[in-house]
């Protein structure tokens, strides 16, 4: 028998190993450089090794590849060559804490998540309409790719329909993750549900395709993995794309794979990023991205209208939804063995899959089976709950994504 752990039972509030891009973290990948080598002139494979560099592979970007270099030489060769640094980008969850091991639907954890506590405390799926939604669609139909770092299915309570992805960063079809915050952001997604085990997904019927692009022993995920991450998902069919992740400069190659991916029918919902600033991460900051606020439900429902402290914030946020103490089955190492089961943790990476989820809702509750990726996105920015300014703010956006009322 599972033992079931109160949520009083919760340990103190630790620190994790994904936590934001911050100073003492690799800027780029030591050995690589992203070029667009559908640009250059004909003697570019003569100049490479000259510089004694070359074709590492090509990606699926068309016209870009990654080419080797001797470490060290990055920038200078960047330089010379004319190509980018294949830029590191980091998860974007920043804290937290252990519940229990293996706790409208019956699952045990899902009373945390639907709690409606007036104006103090209210869950995450309460605060998006997750009930009502789940009337109409529960995501049946609809793919949806999470970019992360893997997926464990040692965790427990795995998606009813998970797909066989793809590594990225070790080139195989290996997806296990051995972080933890790739399989906490899927399960926030479409976690096992109505199962009596542990908590809710969102969309919980809906297709998760893992798609890994961080490497096993940790570190940053390159901007050449990220861009053939987003590439292989749309071609696989995925309708919508979770990025929790970031750095502070923009991906070579990235604006050109999210517009691709866009006219393939995918719609990428980005993290805002874990500053607590006015400037929003990339590739949230991308115009191919909807990027996602982190909003504090737990102190003071959601009529404070409060910003979680983390969140970054900036001309590009489009929508706001839940990113404090989320709770999600997952496994997490912090030196001393995995511990699997439920952790809360908060971040715009915990914010984003609520509006990946809820996008995904919509193409699976859409009339059309044709709906296109604008439509989809004009529909969850339509249909958020106004915070904070009337109308549009650079803190919530358009406003909280609401699951049900963008399904009508």
């Amino acid at each position: 028998m599972k033992k079931m752990l109160s949520l009083a039972a919760a340990v103190a509030l630790v620190a994790l190993v994904v936590t934001s891009a911050s100073a003492g973290r690799p800027e780029y990948k030591a050995g690589e450089l992203f070029c667009k080598v559908g640009a250059k002139s004909t003697d570019f494979s003569a100049k490479l090794a000259s510089a004694g560099a070359y074709v590492k592979r090509n990606s699926l970007q068309r016209g870009w590849a990654v080419v080797a270099v001797a470490p060290g030489s990055e920038r200078a060769l960047a330089k010379q060559l004319g190509c980018d640094l294949n830029t590191l980008y980091y998860p974007t969850g920043i804290n937290g804490e252990f519940v229990g091991t293996l706790a409208t639907v019956n699952d045990p954890w899902s009373s945390y998540q639907l709690t409606w506590d007036g104006n103090q405390k209210v869950g995450n799926f309460a605060a998006v309409q997750a009930t009502a939604a789940w009337d109409v669609t529960d995501g049946s139909g609809a793919t949806i790719a999470v970019i992360d770092t893997g997926y464990t299915t040692a965790a427990g309570d795995s998606p009813e329909n998970l797909l066989q992805g793809y590594d990225f960063a070790n080139n195989d079809a290996d997806t296990t993750d051995h972080n933890g915050h790739g399989t906490h952001v899927s399960h926030t997604i479409a976690e096992g549900t109505n199962n009596a085990v542990a908590a809710a997904g969102l969309a919980y019927g809906a297709n998760v395709l893992p798609v890994k692009v961080f490497p096993d022993a940790g570190g940053g995920a390159s901007c050449a993995d990220i861009v053939d991450g987003v590439s292989w998902a749309a071609d696989q069919g995925a309708n919508v794309a979770n990025m929790s992740l970031g750095g502070s400069s923009p991906c070579p190659g990235m604006a050109e794979a999210l517009d691709a991916a866009a006219a393939k029918g995918m719609l990428s919902v980005c993290a805002a990023g874990n500053d607590g600033k006015g400037t929003v991460s990339y590739p949230a900051a991308s115009p191919g991205c909807v990027a996602v606020s982190a909003l504090d439900t737990q102190a003071g429902g959601i009529e404070s209208e409060q910003l979680a402290s983390f969140s970054n914030y900036g001309n590009e946020i489009e929508v706001t939804a839940p990113g404090v103490a989320i709770l999600q089955a997952t496994c997490i190492d912090q030196g001393s063995g995995a511990q699997c089961g439920g952790w809360m943790l908060s971040g715009t990476s915990m914010a984003s899959p609520h509006a990946a989820a809820v996008a995904g809702l919509i193409f699976a509750g859409s009339a059309s089976s044709t709906v296109s990726v604008d439509a989809v996105r004009d529909q969850l920015s339509a249909t958020a709950k106004d915070l904070g300014s009337a109308g549009w703010d650079n803190k919530f956006g358009n406003g909280l994504v609401q699951a049900y009322d963008a399904l009508q």
